[in-house]
């Protein structure tokens, strides 16, 4: 695919704008009670303990999709090696609250007690809030630049779009933004019990890990949950973890107490053949969750054919262009 000099200059423009944005530092952990030490750190999301696990000379694979990269690629998403110490990371933590409030999933071995999953979930929300709130400055921004400009066909097109995507984002943020706000008065307030979960448990080393969260449209049979676009309805999101539990793979449903529409969506994964756990679980964080990292000697292994169809998949979740496939797994890869 070639790139008309005008679509080229307005992409690396926009690329800019983006990585601007997402280098926006602020702790979600502040508050009138406990102040922050002023010095904002690139936080884990995936806990380098864990990602030492799977990790070859200190380097995991992920997905590539830098400005430059994209560009190369033509567009499309690709895999490189990268150092543990700068995968997974935002600025959205203290070096104070950094330390002391994950020490017990950093720190201490993951056995999933009330009191970690709290901290999992809050950590899951408040990257996702982090990510929502910097995408829609994103967004807003490039609205603001397409007014400035001149009112042909594509530009008014565009906005359109944009006004549109603009839209969603602030849904999104509105339900997020409940979602933190009840995980933070309760892991404060030191209520561990709010957070329900499924975990399930594999033999083998993870090939894949990730965290992240996501609204789950379909099931795994292949049921409507939850129709997104609107804005009379509250979505819920589930917490969608793969990391390592005494040098095996553990996957963890994570939700709010009560949301019906993510224990349907946990035990949908449940009702299928455990065959298949493995390959469900690693094309549902292709799917859904860009903050995921692959072993090296596990990527590697793959058969080409197999790593360009994980890569699509993660393409086509990542396009609002694209119309996903009503069910939550994919045919095995």
């Amino acid at each position: 695919m070639k790139w008309a000099p005008h679509h080229l200059a307005e992409f690396w423009a926009n690329a800019e704008t983006h990585q601007r944005i997402f280098k926006t530092k602020l702790c979600m952990a502040e508050s009138p009670t406990d102040a922050c030490d002023a010095r904002i750190v690139q936080a884990h999301t995936i806990p380098r303990s864990q990602l030492r696990q799977i990790a070859v000379d200190g380097h995991v694979y992920s997905m590539s999709a830098s400005p430059s990269d994209l560009v190369q690629n033509d567009g499309l998403i690709t895999a490189k090696k990268i150092g543990i110490n700068k995968f997974s990371v935002l600025n959205c933590f203290c070096a104070k609250h950094d330390n002391d409030l994950f020490s017990p999933i950093e720190d201490e071995p993951l056995i999933f007690s009330a009191h970690q999953l709290a901290l999992l979930q809050y950590r899951t929300v408040a990257s996702e809030v982090y990510r929502k709130v910097m995408g829609h400055r994103t967004t807003l921004t490039h609205l603001r630049e397409q007014k400035e400009k001149s009112h042909s066909a594509e530009a008014l097109e565009r906005m359109t779009l944009l006004l549109s995507y603009a839209r969603g984002e602030e849904l999104a943020l509105r339900d997020s933004g409940a979602a933190f706000a009840l995980c933070e008065k309760n892991l404060f307030g030191e209520i561990y019990d709010g957070v329900s979960a499924l975990v399930v448990h594999f033999k083998k080393m993870p090939s894949i890990m990730t965290v992240g969260g996501f609204l789950p449209e379909c099931d795994y049979h292949g049921n409507t949950l939850q129709l997104l676009g609107n804005d009379k309805a509250i979505y819920e999101a589930v917490s969608f973890n793969i990391l390592s539990v005494e040098g095996q793979a553990a996957l963890a449903f994570l939700w709010t107490k009560g949301e019906s529409v993510v224990k349907s969506f946990a035990e949908s994964f449940i009702d299928q053949e455990p065959s298949r756990y493995t390959t469900m679980a690693i094309q549902t964080a292709f799917e859904h969750l860009e903050n995921t990292c692959m072993a090296p000697q596990w990527w590697e292994s793959l058969r080409k054919v197999k790593r360009d169809l994980l890569l699509r998949r993660m393409q086509i979740g990542g396009s609002p262009f694209e119309k996903r496939q009503s069910n939550a797994s994919l045919t095995a890869a």
